[in-house]
């Protein structure tokens, strides 16, 4: 018995060694990133990531939808730079072919997704960085994919925010508008308690996009408060 077991374990280290070798000279593709299930409308990018540093030498790619705008590897991830992706719309990128630095190869790589809609703000921070690189920076629709102006508008309790796309000298700019709310009591205060009740509301404004991570400072804002 005693023997019996100790085969055993001598057959489960030579697999295990054997796949540990079959893993260190086999050149394969690992993932993606981001995963094929996170693919968004927006995404500017998918790497193809392998085992081992890639070479560009005979590199093929079918794209029959041409989106991939472009390809360039870095190390061990091929990056596939994408146009504008269609909501819902399901694509597929095959890698005819691709080798490692030694020549050796793998074909048929088959990626199909479809495309999410998932807002700005929610993408990785290096996706945002190559979405907004990649767009022309006097194009409106870029200010909308502020990561603030995806919670708004916003109302609370004595104040609402908002924002608009205004032209300044000639180029679109953000423009943040916190209004301040006043109701029938708030006439009854005295005027320094009123003052004092819309700097609260314009500070709870404030403390709002704060608590997004945000930086108010950031922003041009401007504040309206009715007649008083």
């Amino acid at each position: 018995m005693k023997k019996k077991i100790l085969t055993l374990i001598g057959l489960i280290i030579a697999l295990a060694l054997g796949f540990y070798v079959w893993q260190a000279f086999h050149f394969r593709q690992t993932g993606t990133y981001p995963s094929l299930s996170q693919i968004a409308t927006l995404t500017p990018y998918i790497d193809i990531n392998f085992n081992k540093p890639a070479s560009a030498n005979d590199l093929s790619i079918t794209d029959s939808s041409k989106i991939v705008r472009s390809n360039n590897i870095s190390g061990k991830s091929l990056r596939l730079s994408l146009r504008h992706l269609a909501k819902d719309q399901t694509y597929t990128i095959i890698i005819d072919r691709v080798q490692d630095k030694n020549g050796r190869s793998l074909n048929n790589l088959r990626f199909s997704f479809t495309a999410r809609d998932i807002p700005f703000n929610k993408l990785s921070k290096d996706q945002q960085k190559a979405v907004v690189n990649s767009q022309d920076p006097n194009d409106p629709a870029l200010l909308t994919n502020d990561p603030l102006v995806a919670h708004l508008p916003y109302g609370d309790i004595g104040y609402n925010i908002s924002y608009v796309i205004e032209t300044k000298n000639n180029k679109p700019s953000l423009l943040i508008e916190i209004g301040v709310i006043l109701a029938g009591s708030d006439y009854k205060l005295s005027r320094p308690a009123l003052q004092d009740a819309i700097n609260q509301r314009e500070q709870a404004a404030i403390n709002y996009i704060k608590s997004l991570g945000l930086d108010p400072a950031k922003y041009n804002i401007q504040y309206s408060v009715p007649p008083y």
